[in-house]
């Protein structure tokens, strides 16, 4: 009996002792696990700091580099608020009748066995007298804008290459060429040409012409580098124009008239509807616009002024945008002349793009017969306001407002 006791005893000891160490095991367990996890929140603190370190590395370089683009876009000097409410992105897709509407991208490169056709070096007697009889012409027009850069006495200059919008220029490195895009002045069919003779068929797979056209359409070096100014001095270089009042009228009917622009849309109905009535359209009238351009926009020919108060690229006078007194353009081409200047760019300058393209291209006498009929209803006064906004435009490129002043419009 007692040695039973003493087993039963004795196993019950062991059992004691057994479960005192499990508790051992669980309170080391227990302890190793906090231990960990207080390393491992130690560890993520760490982490998390250098984490935050980096963002703000990150934002700081992003802010510079913000910076940056601000300073070389050249348009750091006050531009207002009141730009935001055109919501004019800078790459949304132009079009207009005639003239800036896009092409059918078969059309742009003549389909031969093997790819594109090649830019040729071989012209005919008859190119050869094409280039040089538009050659006079060109060499007419610069002419014409260095008088008028000397005439304003330096104001139509940003003082140099370095202040100036230098983003506005197209680069095609593999051709030389470089151009300055005018909003509303063939900007969309250019973008096609242009990016077809570098860079063939990446606008088929692209929504966002201009978007995708400013990636691929810059330079190899900063835009404002030295690299990059010494290319400006060596390569070809083209600026399109157009009448400008009839530029603004495009400008109108396609931003304003269709409420493209819905909040410029509505500040311009706010503050320049003056007899609001039942009858009243819910887009500005084109009398409605120009007293915004009037009001909104220096009379100033300076071009650091212009900048100051630039409302929107889509009317930005052609002289501030591209810069004539700073850069010296080899071609000058107009809408009206576009048949014979897209002809000799695409010589020129080898763009090894179909004869068909500069065949279809014609001076559209559409957009200058609804100008007509819309400044026919403006206040003479009005119009004359608008003129002093543009008159640099005009005499630069040969242009004459007499056709818009009528004198029954005075009111």
């Amino acid at each position: 009996m007692r040695l039973h006791t003493r087993k039963i005893i004795k196993s019950f000891v062991y059992l004691l002792a057994g479960l005192f160490a499990f508790k051992l095991v669980i309170e080391r367990s227990d302890y190793e696990n906090q231990r960990r996890r207080a390393s491992a929140r130690h560890e993520t603190q760490e982490v998390q700091h250098d984490l935050l370190d980096q963002g703000q590395q990150l934002l700081q370089a992003h802010d510079k580099e913000y910076e940056e683009e601000i300073v070389e876009e050249g348009e750091n000097e006050g531009i207002r608020d009141i730009e935001e409410l055109a919501e004019s992105y800078e790459y949304d897709k132009e079009e207009e009748d005639g003239d800036d509407s896009p092409v059918d991208l078969e059309d742009v490169i003549e389909p031969v066995e093997g790819g594109a056709e090649a830019p040729s070096d071989k012209n005919t007697q008859e190119d050869l007298d094409f280039l040089a009889e538009r050659e006079k012409v060109y060499k007419e027009r610069r002419e014409r804008v260095q008088q008028v850069c000397q005439d304003l006495q330096g104001s139509g200059s940003y003082g140099s290459i370095d202040h100036c919008p230098l983003k506005r220029l197209r680069w095609l490195v593999s051709h030389r060429l470089l151009m300055c895009f005018n909003a509303k002045v063939g900007t969309s069919t250019w973008t096609q040409y242009l990016m077809e003779a570098g860079f063939p068929g990446v606008l088929k797979n692209s929504t966002h012409w201009h978007y995708t056209a400013e990636r691929y359409l810059k330079p190899p070096y900063k835009r404002y580098s030295s690299a990059a100014k010494e290319m400006l001095k060596d390569f070809g270089k083209v600026v399109i124009v157009r009448d400008p009042f009839a530029r603004i009228v495009s400008a109108y009917l396609d931003k304003i008239a269709t409420r493209s622009f819905a909040k410029l849309s509505r500040y311009i109905i706010r503050n320049y509807r003056t007899t609001p009535s039942a009858n009243a359209t819910r887009a500005p009238s084109f009398e409605e616009f120009v007293r915004f351009l009037v009001e909104q926009t220096s009379s100033s020919d300076g071009v650091w002024k212009k900048l100051e108060t630039r409302t929107d690229r889509h009317w930005f006078p052609y002289y501030a945008n591209c810069f004539p007194c700073d850069l010296d353009y080899d071609v000058i081409a107009t809408m009206e002349t576009i048949h014979e200047d897209t002809r000799y760019i695409m010589q020129k300058y080898k763009l090894g793009l179909s004869d068909t393209i500069w065949g279809n291209h014609r001076a559209s006498t559409s957009s200058e017969e609804k100008a007509l009929t819309l400044f026919k209803a403006l206040p003479r006064s009005l119009t004359l306001a608008l003129y002093q906004r543009n008159r640099v435009d005009f005499h630069m490129f040969g242009y004459s407002v007499d056709k818009y002043l009528f004198p029954s419009s005075d009111v």
